[in-house]
C-alpha cells in the first residue's frame, strides 16, 4: 500500500527512496552500507573490559596486603584469586569457590608468577602466626558466617599444607591450640578434594594439639545436636582417636538432650575404636 501511494505522492516517494531504490553491487553506496553493517555485527574489542585485568587486580591486592597486612586485605586477595576474569569484569566475586576449593585450584593462582605465589605463601604463614581466632570461632563457623577472619586463616593453613607442608609442621603447639578449633570445625562445602584435605589437617592438628581438638569436637557435637538433631563431625575424625575424644563423647551420651540419631553416631564411633560402653540408666558409662 505504501509503495502504491508513493507513485502518486512525491514527498512520500522521496522519504522511502533510500529503502527501495536499487543499489549497484560495487557502488560507493554499497561499500558504505557494507561498512556500516560490519560495525553492527563485529564486537567492539573493548566491550566487556570494565577495569584492570585479572593479574593486575591480583597484583593490586598483593601490594595492598604488603602495605597493610590484615584479615580483610588477605580475604580480598583470596577471593580475587578464586574469581575468574569474566566474573571480575561483571563485579561478581566468586565467594563460593573461594571458601569451598583449595587455593591452588583458583583461576588466579594458576596465572601467577612463581614470585607472586611465594609472596602469597609468606602472607599465609604470616596470617596464621599473627591472627588469633575468636573464642566463638566454632559457633560462627557452624553458623555459616563467611566474613570472619577464621575463613582466610583456614585457607592459609590449607595452602601451606599443599605447597610447603613443613611450614605447618613447624608451627608451635600454641599456634595449633589456637587454630585446631578452626581446622576441625571448618564447614564441609561438598568439594571432595577439600574434604580429604580437611581430614589430613585434622590429623596433623590432633598430633599437635590433642586436647584442643577433643574440646572442639565436643563443642561441635553439642551445637550440631542442638541445631540439627544429628551430628556429622564424627565423619571427619574417623582417622583420629584418643582417650580425650572418647571421654568427651561418653559425656555426651550422658546428656539427656542428646537426640537418638546423635547417640547412634557416637556409639558407632566408639565401637569402631573398640571403646565398650554400657547403659546405667539413665546414663552411659565407659568401661575401663
Amino acid at each position: 500500500m505504501v509503495l502504491e501511494a508513493s507513485v502518486k505522492h512525491a514527498a512520500l516517494c522521496e522519504a522511502i527512496s533510500p529503502w527501495i531504490d536499487p543499489i549497484e553491487l560495487n557502488s560507493e553506496k554499497a561499500k558504505s552500507l557494507k561498512e556500516d553493517f560490519k560495525k553492527h555485527i563485529e564486537p567492539d574489542k573493548n566491550f566487556g573490559i570494565l577495569g584492570p585485568s585479572h593479574i593486575e587486580r591480583i597484583t593490586s591486592h598483593i601490594e595492598s596486603y604488603e602495605n597493610n597486612p590484615n584479615a580483610i586485605s588477605f580475604r580480598m586477595l583470596l577471593v580475587t584469586l578464586a574469581t575468574d576474569e569474566d566474573q571480575l569484569n561483571r563485579n561478581d566475586l566468586d565467594i563460593p569457590n573461594a571458601i569451598s576449593h583449595p587455593v591452588t585450584g583458583y583461576p588466579g593462582w594458576t596465572i601467577l608468577s612463581t614470585e607472586n605465589q611465594s609472596k602469597i605463601l609468606e602472607f599465609a604463614n604470616d596470617f596464621v602466626l599473627k591472627v588469633v581466632p575468636g573464642r566463638n570461632a566454632i559457633e560462627r563457623l557452624q553458623a555459616g558466617i563467611i566474613t570472619i577472619p577464621e575463613i582466610p586463616g583456614y585457607k592459609a593453613i590449607e595452602l601451606l599444607y599443599l605447597r610447603v607442608p613443613q611450614a605447618i609442621e613447624d608451627f608451635l603447639s600454641t599456634v595449633w591450640e589456637e587454630w585446631a578449633p578452626v581446622v576441625v570445625s571448618y564447614p564441609d562445602y561438598g568439594n571432595v578434594e577439600s574434604q580429604e584435605l580437611q581430614k589430613e589437617l585434622i590429623r596433623i592438628a590432633h598430633q599437635k594439639a590433642p586436647i584442643s581438638i577433643a574440646a572442639s569436637i565436643s563443642e561441635i557435637v553439642r551445637l550440631e545436636n542442638e541445631r540439627y538433631g544429628r551430628i556429622s563431625i564424627l565423619d571427619k575424625i574417623r582417622n583420629i582417636h584418643d582417650n580425650s575424644i572418647d571421654d568427651a563423647l561418653v559425656k555426651h551420651l550422658k546428656d539427656q538432650s542428646m537426640k537418638l540419631e546423635s547417640m547412634d553416631k557416637i556409639l558407632e564411633y566408639l565401637l569402631k575404636h573398640d571403646v565398650i560402653v554400657f547403659p546405667v540408666r539413665p546414663y552411659w558409662t565407659k568401661r575401663v
